[in-house]
């Protein structure tokens, strides 16, 4: 029987599988294209990633802390 834990370790695995071939296709995309912004309110992909890797940057460490100081 799987727990819950290795459920959601799975789900997490997949869903960052996912997401890297989503990011994998837009390699082939042009910079017009992922600088595209459907108004000046709006974020193109290229600056939606970036946000995402600067909160990375600060979440991934923070959240790893609190794994490897949990009590299992």
């Amino acid at each position: 029987m799987i727990s819950t834990s290795q459920q959601l370790l799975q789900n997490l695995l997949e869903l960052t599988r996912e997401n890297l071939n989503a990011v994998e296709s837009l390699k082939n995309q042009p910079i017009e294209n992922l600088n595209w912004k459907q108004d000046s309110k709006s974020w193109s992909a290229l600056e939606c990633i970036e946000h995402l890797n600067r909160y990375g940057n600060f979440y991934i460490p923070e959240i790893t802390t609190k794994i490897n100081t949990s009590i299992h």
